[in-house]
């Protein structure tokens, strides 16, 4: 009886759970078709208990038309089971024809299906990677060549991979055909990977000669029917636990180049083609971090601008507990060992590296903008395609995800530990680990770089989803999807865009055939042109996880009229096929056969007159500084350092002969720096008691008369956390614990005027204590002729997020001294402007801070300044890191630039739900604990506000959480108001908050304020240093914006998306709805700033240039070109 209810009981839920699928179907774009509609039950199958279903990563699948009749059919790859072909035979119905495929079982252990018509015949083939085998004779990968449909029968197969040469018996996951050399026949690339002897995770030197078990191989086309391996000869030779494999022509020369995703310790590869048969890894000239666990990845045009952008997936969950229970924490130590060991940096997250187009005909560093654009997290993620879903001409994405055993999880980790110490097995201990079964994800982009998640596109269910494909299975006009999954059945989704479309969505679709060698034209470059709206497409096959998609070329068109123009660039030859006024919802043939020559070669350049160009030899000097790790000391949990500062450079007439010189401050290693003009260069000269190793890394330096005697003198002050006491240490860990360092009682932060008496300089204390300072503002206060200084404390050492006093020092005929109005307490000051704000004749300051607001101090007559209380100032509470002050609207009152740390970053504040900093000492033993939370929805969806670090690291901030929580998944529920209960709450000493991380256009309209947020290209990185001045001639001023930050802890990671933006002032042709200011990216202005901008200084002349310090790299100076001025 219980086994009739039990039966019963399944029988019901299957019911439920088909109801539920329909459902929820029929209000989704794509429907989800049953297999007993589609005939396709393939299931890559594997007992639960099988020990192989740990290391699993699954399988891809292929798309082809195997039997040449305008239907394209699927191919899935197996583990443990067959691989299964089926035919479409219309109307989403398919016919099993895996017989057909002589010797193929499911003996072999396949992941990936790559499609290619490799003997030129015009029938495609199948070739499958093999990952896992007893020996490796059962771990080769196979070719099954398409012997046709003989007499209208379903097509047979034939395995020839030994005869072709390509029977590759190292553990592979994926494979790509591309003409690497350009001789017009398909070359092959192999991604190889051990599934049995994973990476480890222990940092240590990387394999580069080519010897490792997991180098991935190149095969060279003989053009006879062979291929010959090449992979050390080609340069393929850096190690690598590869998932994921993307072939383009990324920087245009003509040549494609290979982006692989390797997973665990080892680093992304991006092999640039060198056009002489070998390639070399380039990925630290060009991508400035990369993702952590990469998994598969995408090349497509994301933005629509003709250049491939790379997108990467990691593991990374969507919902804060998952996030709590699976993540360590982060350490310093990983910055340590990755420079040591020769890594470059890697970050937990999904990223897509934007391109930015070419400069002086070399290709730009990329951008990462995934935070911003929404699509950074996707939970444990395997297949990104980007293609246009919805038929609107923009790019969206689909994320196919999940894994069955979850051994990420801490709690599992450590109950592992202990039950390994009993004994138990370790099938039982597997057993216990938590799946990560969850919903497949869409993404619509909706322009501007911008992702939205639609929970109405795909059915919520939850899978083990891993390859995926795009295909046109019923012809017309979107793009279907189909999806390999895990223990259950394939996803076959019906896109019912067209369908549900009322006439309003368009398409066009192109078949390419190619020349013998590359019949289906891998490699080529396809344009369109519809009513302004511009599209590109790079044809390769292999895309995602392991998988082949459609090989006709599908654009989606916004519009109702004809296509303007389509150009194809064929790959090897370069000729180009060009067509006018094509009529759309069509699907055209294109020959390569009746292509033409090029007539103007298709090479990058830049799409406007440049502002500005490189000059080289200006000046010699690089800024070096020995890495200070501030989270050693006491308080671990500042959200970054403070001691990463500099170059900080300054201007002025050092040796008196009229011409404006440069200082650049002291470091830990380089004293301090005087560069006199020489003509169009500075040439270093030492100057006694000026030029000399300090006792503390300089954070800024003014040049000015203090004594109006006629020359120049020098003030300096102190900035960043290390003293040369300190700079003794090698040992950070050993200082942190023996050395009382966070004592500022002394006076190796103090602060100096160098006073300049006849070329030498003679060192006074300002007459201040010591502290850690942020800025000089040099600014007459009281009229008087002279100049008076305001210096920003930037923060208490070891009482984050503290500040000491900042302080206005009066000037009185050479003598600086300070009385009862001097000090202010207005928390941790970044940077300060002097500004009539209300044109009352006086200079007030308008300074921006950490965690706060602005703060506007007026100037009352010379006699004192008094903060004023502005309610449109205070309603944004930022990380405001830069001002700038221009009159940008003409209207005869300064406006304000305000830079922020921007929006790519995974905050994600508002007013509602602000990022707040509690600064309260948890156990009572002296060391402020600087506790940071964001808001997060909890187990009802309702927002709560939760701690923004991990269990790891806010145990090593405090014993108080070692105490309360002994595991992960009982942090990760715990609130703020779970965590700081009603008498903990009354050790909170005081709380700041973040409500926006944007930047913006503060507009002074008559002394009262409004805030513009800039444009959305300017948000994806801080802006840490302006340049306001009239660039173009046009009498409005523009601005320069620097940035970049790499001091933020290792979760966060570097802020390095801003490669140097010029904002145009278009004031003076503004029409109505039309912005102020026009965004130059480096590729249109000509000046690219790559790294952490720390100084930009302007010199305005004849000629007239830019000089920028950035930190540990080499100064850079870009001229004005003439006429721009």
């Amino acid at each position: 009886m219980i086994a009739i209810l039990n039966y019963r009981m399944k029988k019901i839920l299957l019911l439920l759970f088909v109801i539920s699928i329909i459902s929820c179907s029929e209000s989704t774009r794509f429907e989800l078709l049953s297999s007993e509609q589609t005939g396709i039950d393939f299931n890559n199958y594997m007992e639960e208990n099988d020990s192989l279903v740990i290391i699993s990563n699954g399988a891809g699948l292929g798309i082809a038309d195997l039997n040449n009749d305008n239907l394209q059919d699927i191919i899935f790859a197996g583990n443990k089971v067959s691989p299964r072909i089926y035919l479409n035979q219309g109307n989403f119905i398919f016919k099993d024809i895996t017989s057909n495929f002589s010797g193929l079982t499911n003996e072999q252990w396949f992941s990936s299906v790559t499609i290619n018509d490799i003997n030129n015949d015009g029938w495609p083939d199948i070739y499958f990677t093999s990952t896992v085998g007893k020996n490796y004779m059962e771990r080769k990968n196979r070719l099954w060549i398409n012997n046709g449909n003989k007499s209208g029968d379903d097509p047979t197969f034939t395995e020839k991979a030994e005869e072709y040469g390509i029977a590759n018996m190292d553990p592979s996951i994926d494979a790509a055909f591309f003409d690497y050399d350009n001789d017009g026949n398909l070359d092959l690339f192999v991604l190889n990977s051990s599934l049995i002897q994973r990476a480890s995770s222990s940092f240590r030197p990387k394999i580069k000669d080519g010897s490792s078990q997991n180098n991935d191989k190149l095969y060279r086309n003989n053009g006879d029917g062979t291929f010959t391996d090449v992979t050390k000869q080609a340069g393929i030779v850096i190690e690598g636990f590869g998932l994921g494999l993307a072939i383009g022509d990324v920087n245009k020369d003509g040549y494609p180049d290979i982006y692989i995703s390797n997973d665990y310790l080892t680093n992304d590869l991006l092999y640039i083609n060198q056009q002489n048969g070998t390639f070399q890894n380039e990925i630290r000239k060009y991508l400035s971090y990369q993702t952590h666990s990469s998994m598969g990845n995408d090349m497509a045009d994301v933005n629509n601008d003709g250049n491939l952008d790379i997108y990467t997936l990691d593991m990374l969950p969507e919902s804060y507990f998952k996030k709590k229970q699976t993540i360590n924490g982060f350490n310093y130590s990983h910055y340590l060992f990755n420079e040591k060991f020769d890594y470059e940096p890697q970050f937990l997250r999904n990223m897509l590296h934007l391109h930015n187009g070419y400069l002086n005909g070399e290709m730009i560093p990329f951008s990462e903008v995934g935070q911003i654009s929404g699509i950074y997290q996707t939970e444990w993620s395997w297949s990104p395609l980007f293609a246009d879903y919805d038929n609107d001409g923009d790019k969206d994405l689909l994320v196919a995800n999940g894994y069955p055993k979850d051994m990420t999880d801490k709690d599992w980790q450590i109950m592992r530990m202990k039950l390994q110490k009993t004994n138990s097995s370790e099938h039982d201990i597997i057993r216990l680990l938590p799946t990560v079964k969850v919903p497949n994800m869409a993404f619509e982009n909706i322009g501007e770089l911008n992702f939205i998640k639609k929970t109405d596109w795909l059915p919520e269910i939850p899978s083990y989803s891993y390859g995926a494909s795009f295909v046109d299975f019923d012809n017309d006009g979107d793009l279907d999807y189909v999806v390999n999954n895990f223990n259950d059945k394939a996803f076959i989704y019906r896109n019912n865009t067209i369908e549900n479309s009322n006439g309003d969505v368009h398409f066009i679709k192109i078949n390419l055939k190619g020349k013998h060698g590359n019949t289906m034209a891998l490699g080529a470059k396809v344009e369109l042109w519809q009513k302004g709206k511009y599209q590109f497409s790079e044809h390769f096959l292999s895309r995602g996880y392991a998988s082949s998609v459609d090989p006709a070329i599908h654009f989606g068109l916004p519009f109702d009229v004809p296509v303007d123009s389509i150009r194809v660039i064929w790959p090897a030859s370069g000729n180009i096929t060009f067509l006018k006024n094509i009529g759309i919802d069509q699907t055209i043939e294109l020959d390569e056969s009746n292509s033409h020559p090029m007539l103007v070669n298709f090479e990058p350049k830049s799409k406007s007159k440049l502002l500005f160009s490189r000059r080289e030899n200006i000046i010699d000097y690089k800024h070096e500084q020995t890495d200070f790790v501030d989270f050693f000391l006491s308080q671990k949990i500042i959200p970054h350092k403070f001691s990463q500062i500099g170059p900080i450079i300054s201007k002025g007439d050092i040796d008196g002969d009229g011409l404006e010189d440069l200082i650049i401050g002291s470091t830990n290693k380089l004293p301090t720096k005087v560069f006199l003009r020489k003509g169009n260069r500075f040439e270093e000269s030492e100057f006694k008691g000026l030029t000399t190793l300090k006792m503390f890394s300089e954070s800024d330096i003014a040049i000015l008369d203090i004594d109006n005697d006629g020359d120049n003198d020098v003030v300096a002050v102190a900035g960043g956390f290390e003293t040369r006491k300190e700079s003794q240490f090698q040992d950070y860990r050993f200082m942190s614990i023996t050395g009382n360092f966070d004592d500022q009682k002394n006076n190796e932060f103090q602060h100096y005027l160098y006073e300049n008496q006849n070329g030498s300089f003679i060192k006074t204390p300002l007459p201040v204590p010591p502290f850690l300072a942020s800025f000089i503002l040099p600014i007459d206060y009281d009229n008087d002729g002279d100049k008076d200084l305001f210096i920003g404390s930037r923060v208490k050492k070891g009482r984050f997020p503290y500040a000491e006093n900042s302080w206005l020092i009066q000037n009185n005929n050479g003598k600086f001294e300070i009385d009862s109005t001097s000090r202010f307490d207005i928390g941790m000051v970044t940077d300060a402007i002097s500004t009539d704000y209300d044109n009352d004749g006086w200079e007030d300051i308008l300074l921006a801070r950490e965690y706060n607001s602005l703060v506007l101090l007026k100037n009352i007559n010379g006699k004192k300044l008094v903060q004023q209380e502005i309610p449109t100032l205070e309603k944004k509470h930022g990380i405001w890191y830069s001002l700038a002050a221009g009159d940008f609207d003409k209207d005869g009152d300064d406006d304000y630039i305000i830079g922020n740390l921007g929006d790519n970053n995974q905050f994600n504040v508002s007013d509602e739900y602000p990022m707040n900093l509690y600064a309260i000492d948890l156990e009572m033993d002296g060391i402020l604990d600087p506790l940071r939370t964001t808001f997060f929805k909890d187990k009802n969806g309702k927002m709560k506000e939760y701690p923004f670090n991990y269990l790891d690291q806010l145990r090593e901030q405090s014993s108080f959480f070692k105490m309360k929580y002994n595991n992960y998944t009982s942090f990760s529920y715990e609130n703020i108001d779970d965590i700081l209960d009603k008498n903990m709450i009354k050790r909170l000493e005081f709380k700041l908050h973040v409500n926006t991380t944007s930047s913006f256009i503060l507009w002074n309209d008559e002394g009262n304020f409004r805030w513009e947020k800039l444009p959305e290209s300017v948000q994806v990185s801080p802006i840490c240093k302006m340049i306001v001045e009239d660039f173009n001639g046009d009498k409005y001023p523009d601005i320069l914006l620097g940035g970049n930050d790499y001091t933020y802890e290792v979760g966060t990671g570097y802020f390095d998306s801003n490669k140097g933006i010029v904002l145009m002032n278009k004031g003076g042709e503004q029409k109505s709805g039309t912005p102020f200011f026009e965004v130059q990216s480096s590729e249109q202005s000509g000046i690219l700033l790559n790294g952490m901008v720390q100084s930009l200084q302007y010199f305005k002349g004849d000629t007239s240039f830019v000089v920028a310090g950035i930190n540990r790299s080499e100064v850079v100076v870009f001229e004005l070109l003439k006429g721009e001025n």
